[in-house]
């Protein structure tokens, strides 16, 4: 067996926030995440070679829960939310500026969700009886796709 080293730059920053769930786009040029402070969750996206914060302009009227999960280029951007009581999934359209609620059984208990590189799908991870399961959705007539050059082929 051999291990490898890499070359790499370490970047810490030091808000006083807890940061947790990032969540990377496909081409890497953008982070998701959430804090915490004070019991209040919020969203965060930001530009990986700066450090600079990025408009979310929808899902910050709604209290994230877990999982953001980005598209390729990061133009969608998923979440899981709490809202009226009961866990939602929402994405919203950085690009178009559009808004997304995803239609999920009630009793659905959401754990983890996962936003295909093009937008197209959506998997979601959900207990039932102390077992977990994955639900697919197919996003491919709501979401315009998010461009994926063609070197990275994923079909």
């Amino acid at each position: 067996s051999s291990c490898y080293s890499a070359n790499y730059t370490l970047r810490k920053t030091f808000t006083g926030l807890n940061k947790f769930n990032p969540a990377f786009s496909g081409d890497g040029s953008k982070l998701a995440f959430l804090s915490e402070n004070n019991g209040q969750r919020k969203l965060w996206l930001e530009e990986v070679s700066t450090s600079r914060n990025l408009a979310i302009r929808h899902l910050l009227r709604y209290k994230p829960y877990a999982s953001p999960s980005l598209s390729w280029s990061g133009r969608y951007i998923a979440i899981i939310c709490e809202f009226q009581g009961r866990k939602i999934v929402l994405i919203e359209d950085r690009i178009a500026g559009k808004f997304y609620k995803i239609p999920t059984p009630i009793h659905l208990k959401m754990e983890t969700i996962s936003l295909s590189p093009d937008g197209s799908k959506l998997v979601i991870s959900h207990k039932k009886n102390n077992r977990i399961y994955l639900k697919f959705i197919d996003l491919s007539k709501t979401l315009a796709s998010d461009y994926i050059p063609s070197r990275y082929s994923f079909r």
